[in-house]
Order: structure tokens, then C-alpha cells, then sequence
């Protein structure tokens, strides 16, 4: 890539992007001519699952040639007055099977509709011979991400405190104490306490308040009592800047239906948690919910 500048090779960064994306732009060839169609797709395992019908140009094609490239793109924002744009894209090339068996059909049209959030489902003979799967195994990505802010746009790190934890001898003693003198509607997590976004009313945001047992590992390598999670906007940015200052990154970033994750260590021995939250999958989620 002639931009090292954008270039991210990290590849839990690439995979996160694989799995946020909800669509693709497939590329193939007919003969001499290139043909490209946006797609949505699942991902898991280095592969891309897509679907189509029993005929088609995309069948007729990966037939004569498996070999595929692809394109995905995220947040891809007009920066007026810059003459750019701020994205994160991963390109790629791969070889695309077409799934026979019953049983590798089911699998991967549950792997592309959980990709949306559903849950998995038995498709029945009769509906999986009305569909074909395809399966793009990757053999190469490259990653470009372009962070380029508006014009007097003051960036955001930090946006809030996004749990309080703590060690305590008897963790589920004392969620029960504070649910009955304090009135705290706890879980077996803890609870969490639900307010608004000041510029944008319409998104709840929760700070994870949990108690963990004194002999926990959760917070090593500090020697502390507690840890405090913040929320954070663009994780995978703001983890390329950490690394760039110096600070100490204790993991890779881990991606969860919730939210993506990712531990520091502060000059003063503190574990720190950075979260950068996907609020409406972790609203279905919450059990425990003080408002």
C-alpha cells in the first residue's frame, strides 16, 4: 500500500471491521470483463458467506473462475471543505466454493443471518433447494483506515465513565445488600445504570456498576482494588494512538455483540478497561437496570 500512513496490518482491527460491516461489493471476472455486485454477507473464520438463487451471472461466473476480490466499507463520511473522506475499508481476494450439502447450507445461511442478530434456525430440504450458499475463503486483505476530522471538529476520546468495579469478599452478598437498602435492581453482574447522551437524547448510555470476588484476575496486572471502564469512541483509532504515545496496551482489541474491548495500564499502576459500546444490542441485553 503506498499510504503507510492509513495502512493497518493489526489484525484483530481487520476483523472487527469484517464483523461490524453489514455488506460487500463482490468483484469477478467474465472473461476480460470485469463484473462487481454489492452483496450482504455473514463472516466467520476467515470466510465470507453470501447466497443467490439456483441461477444467475454470479453462478455462471464463479464456476468459470472462483478467484474473487472484494471490497468493505464502514463509515465512509464526506469531509466538506477537506476534499476527502473518513472511512475504514478492508479490501481482499479469495476463492469462492459453491456449498453443496444440505447440512453446509444451513450452516452458512445461519452464519449470514446471525450476522444480522438472529438466531440460529433449522431451514428445512425444501426451502435450503430454493437457495444456493457461496463461501469466500480470504487468502489476502489489505486495510486502510482514514481518520481525517471536519474542519474545528474537537475529537472525542472519552465520552463517560462506562463501569465502576471493585473486589469485595462476598460478591452476590453484597449486590443483595445494596438491592435491599439501596434500592439497586441488580443482576448476577451487578446492575447498570441507564442515563441519555447529552447530544443525542434519543441514545441511552449505562455505566456497569460490579462487584467481583477478592481473589478475581480481572484486574491484573494492577495491584488495585477496583478498575473503572471507560467509554470511548473509535476504539481502533484511539488504540493506534495509545500504542504511537508510549501507553502500555495490556491485550488485543476483543469484539462482542455488546461492544468492542480493550485493557491499558495508567502511569499510576491502574488497570484501565476502554469500551467503545454498540448501545442498542447491549439494551437488549441488560437484565439488571437502574434507572
Amino acid at each position: 500500500m503506498r499510504n503507510k500512513k492509513k495502512e493497518v496490518t493489526d489484525r484483530n482491527i481487520i476483523e472487527g471491521i469484517l464483523k461490524e460491516a453489514l455488506w460487500c461489493h463482490l468483484a469477478m471476472t467474465d472473461d476480460d470483463q470485469p463484473y462487481v455486485v454489492p452483496l450482504n454477507y455473514g463472516y466467520r473464520d476467515n470466510a465470507l458467506y453470501i447466497h443467490c438463487a439456483t441461477k444467475g451471472m454470479k453462478l455462471d461466473l464463479i464456476r468459470k473462475n472462483p478467484k474473487v476480490a472484494f471490497n468493505i466499507t464502514l463509515n465512509a463520511e464526506y469531509l466538506e471543505g477537506l476534499l476527502t473522506m473518513r472511512y475504514r475499508s478492508v479490501n481482499g481476494t479469495g476463492k469462492a466454493y459453491i456449498i453443496e450439502d444440505e447440512q453446509g447450507k444451513r450452516e452458512a445461511l445461519n452464519c449470514l443471518t446471525g450476522h444480522f442478530g438472529a438466531e440460529p434456525v433449522h431451514h428445512s430440504p425444501e426451502s435450503l433447494k430454493t437457495i444456493v450458499m457461496i463461501k469466500v475463503k480470504i487468502e489476502s486483505t489489505t486495510c486502510k483506515i482514514s481518520y481525517m476530522d471536519k474542519v474545528n471538529r474537537k475529537e472525542k476520546k472519552v465520552t463517560g465513565v462506562g463501569g465502576v468495579f471493585f473486589k469485595c469478599k462476598d460478591p452476590e452478598k453484597l449486590r443483595e445488600w445494596y438491592k435491599d437498602h439501596l434500592g439497586l435492581n441488580t443482576d448476577q453482574y451487578g446492575t447498570s445504570f441507564e442515563s441519555r447522551d447529552s447530544e443525542d437524547p434519543s441514545t441511552k448510555t449505562y455505566l456497569q456498576w460490579s462487584p467481583f470476588t477478592d481473589k478475581t484476575k480481572y484486574f491484573e496486572p494492577s495491584q488495585k482494588e477496583f478498575m473503572i471502564n471507560y467509554r470511548v469512541e473509535d476504539l481502533e483509532k484511539l488504540v493506534i494512538e495509545l500504542r504511537k504515545e508510549g501507553v502500555e496496551i495490556l491485550d488485543d482489541i476483543e469484539t462482542f455483540e455488546y461492544g468492542k474491548f480493550v485493557h491499558i495500564m495508567d502511569i499510576d499502576g491502574n488497570k484501565i478497561e476502554l469500551w467503545e459500546p454498540y448501545p442498542a444490542n447491549y439494551e437488549k441485553l441488560v437484565e439488571g437496570s437502574t434507572k
